[in-house]
């Protein structure tokens, strides 16, 4: 009894040593390890495969020390086969770095792009590299995919092949910190698109964040602030550019404020191998050097506190691309508008037993069908179930049932951003009331409400998991887009376990989150990369939103593609910032990208301001009227044909293979 006992015991530890292996370091545990850390600060040395370090090592050593730099970031060729070869040159070059005091940042590359079988060498290689050293004090991070565009290009799909290298390497239980490097995500152009992809892969699993910054020095605070929200020691593996005024002095004192690492190249300071770029640029390093402990005192940016993980594998339960993409062959091209009724002035309205209108919202879809939509968008609201759950799913029944009559499907929105105003429990709400907020604060604020907030968002789930008159979930709606910096600081807490919560019920349905950027490249201040790295990464769909002119909707396509899931462009339509149906629905008709426009009727009545733009809606408060006749006319025989949706798409988002 006593030696089963034992072996059981030992089988749990083994269990709870490999999740403890598989876990990405918390934003708190990588920041207390960051305070404890001297500022990092060095040269880029390349170290290739070979049987001997190369010429100049140990003179450039040299120069690093009489800089005062601590740190040598040692770019490691890890294309050999013999993964023994390489330990031994790791293994020879710490040997000559340690009696100079100098600590190594080890960044492994893999050569050329890596194809589905070398990937799986390299992680080995990887694994067996890390293993070795795990203990190694001379070594401040790993970077395991330091140029990520390069290496991943050979793969269709690279969310989870980056996940796998990273819990490859985890299971080696290593002491330092993972990484791989991202692009700085600039704020104000597109120089982003095209590899949210990749960024979000790659900041959802490291436990640091490395980049490559090459933007103008006036955009480096902005990336500093912008990247602060992930709440981790950051790490500039390149930063010198020119020609952008990127420069040391420009430069190097802004990261050393916020205490990021620095490294640069022998080359950004000597060109010619011998005389600098600038007889100052070697004193300004050699000064910056000094007092490494003042780095971080005054910085602007550094936030502690919880910060955003991936989830642990064993939770996760997404949809592969794979599914998502052959779930998605067989609906119908979903084409429709977002619903509030014109006698509703928000979710209570349309919800409550009070003031629940079955013949206007009869009215209403029977308009959408005259349109040929055939997916209508509705917002529910936690307060609702708290009531009468019964009733309120009662209710949600009843209106499914109407969309079936019409031939249209739903899709229902758990979250979303809301004004300052309460909304009336009981009765009519007042007109200009304002959109209600969910959830509320007194439960997104204190956790011991988020059990209630469960319970409701699981039983609407599990009463309609099987409900194919229901589309798609959406968890949470724009959730950077709050109206308090707290909701945006803390949004992540809660949303990340909504996902958790959602996956405990799996509906058929795909889950997902419609992030409000990069669909908002304006330098707003509610810009959080965490969150949409979050939604992008872990939604099953991916839903965006754009009222902007149409090449900008086609950035986002163009962006959000590199996924390779279905999307769903789920707010659009807004004529005075140039969005219009006329512009939109060719595209997202050609690419079968799901579109839903804000607004079917207008509060006003017909005949009022008969001169005024209206940015949404297309019929007037009696349900009869077009704003404009035209329009309608266009929206009707657009939709009459929903087959050719994606057989002439550009992106190709849903291959055949």
């Amino acid at each position: 009894m006593r030696k089963c006992l034992a072996v059981i015991v030992s089988l749990l530890l083994l269990s709870s040593l490999d999740s403890l292996a598989r876990q990405q370091w918390t934003a708190e545990y990588a920041q207390n390890w960051w305070d404890r850390t001297e500022w990092p600060l060095g040269f880029t040395i390349d170290l290739p495969a070979g049987e001997a370090l190369p010429d100049g090592f140990v003179s450039e050593l040299g120069r690093c020390t009489a800089l005062g730099c601590n740190t040598v970031r040692l770019v490691l060729d890890c294309s050999a086969a013999d993964a023994s070869k390489t330990i031994k040159q790791l293994a020879r070059a710490l040997s000559v770095i340690q009696p100079s005091g100098l600590r190594a940042a080890v960044v492994l590359t893999p050569g050329d792009a890596l194809s589905a079988a070398s990937y799986g060498r390299y992680s080995k290689m990887a694994a067996t590299l890390v293993s070795d050293f795990k203990e190694d004090g001379r070594i401040l991070y790993w970077n395991l995919l330091p140029s990520p565009e390069q290496s991943l290009s050979g793969f269709w799909e690279l969310q989870q092949p980056v996940a796998e290298l990273f819990r490859s390497v985890r299971a080696a239980e290593p002491s330092q910190p993972l990484c791989g490097t991202v692009i700085c995500p600039y704020v104000y152009d597109w120089r982003l698109f095209g590899r949210m992809d990749i960024f979000s892969a790659i900041t959802l699993e490291s436990d640091i964040v490395a980049l490559s910054f090459t933007g103008p020095v006036s955009e480096l605070t902005d990336c500093m602030k912008t990247l602060s929200v992930f709440r981790r020691p950051v790490v500039f593996e390149r930063f010198i550019c020119r020609e952008n005024e990127a420069t040391i002095d420009r430069a190097l004192p802004i990261i050393k404020r916020e205490k990021a690492a620095a490294f640069f190249s022998f080359a950004d300071i000597w060109p010619d191998g011998k005389h600098p770029y600038s007889i100052a640029e070697p004193d300004m390093i050699r000064r910056l050097a000094m007092n490494k402990q003042l780095a971080g005192e005054k910085a602007s940016w550094r936030e502690t506190g919880w910060g955003i993980s991936a989830p642990d594998p064993a939770c996760v339960r997404q949809w592969s691309e794979r599914q998502a993409r052959d779930w998605w062959a067989l609906q119908e091209w979903p084409v429709g508008c977002c619903m509030v009724p014109g006698t509703c002035v928000n979710q209570y309205d349309i919800w409550q037993a009070e003031t629940f209108d079955i013949a206007s919202i009869s009215t209403e879809f029977a308009l959408c069908r005259s349109l040929g939509f055939n997916l209508v968008r509705i917002y529910l609201h936690e307060d609702l179930w708290f009531r009468n759950a019964a009733g309120f799913k009662e209710r949600i029944g009843e209106v499914l049932d109407i969309a079936e009559r019409n031939g249209i499907r739903l899709t229902f929105t758990f979250c979303t951003n809301g004004g300052s105003s309460r909304p009336v429990m009981d009765g009519k709400q007042v007109r200009g009331a304002g959109w209600a907020q969910s959830p509320k604060d007194e439960i997104f604020f204190d956790e011991s409400q988020w059990p209630r907030f469960k319970a409701y968002m699981q039983d609407i789930l599990r009463s309609f998991a099987h409900d194919s008159r229901i589309l798609y979930w959406l968890i949470w709606n724009e959730p950077e887009n709050l109206q308090s910096r707290q909701r945006r600081r803390d949004v992540m807490k809660i949303m990340d376990q909504m996902y958790k919560w959602a996956w405990e019920v799996r509906p058929d349905q795909p889950l997902a989150s419609s992030p409000w950027f990069p669909f908002n490249p304006n330098g707003s201040q509610r810009i959080r990369y965490d969150v949409e790295a979050y939604a992008l990464r872990y939604s099953d769909i991916a839903v965006f939103h754009c009222y902007r002119p149409p090449k900008m909707l086609e950035n986002y396509i163009q962006c959000l593609s590199r996924f390779r899931r279905p999307m769903v462009c789920e707010e659009y339509m807004a004529r005075d910032l140039g969005s219009f149906f006329d512009l939109y629905m060719p595209i997202l008709k050609r690419e079968k990208v799901a579109a839903i426009n804000w607004g079917l009727v207008h509060p006003s009545a017909p005949g009022t301001n008969p001169s005024a733009v209206w940015r949404h809606g297309i019929f007037y408060n009696d349900c009869k009227t077009p704003y404009n006749p035209a329009e309608v006319e266009y929206i009707r025989s657009f939709c009459a044909d929903k087959s050719a949706a994606g057989q002439e798409s550009i992106y190709k988002i849903y291959p055949n293979n």
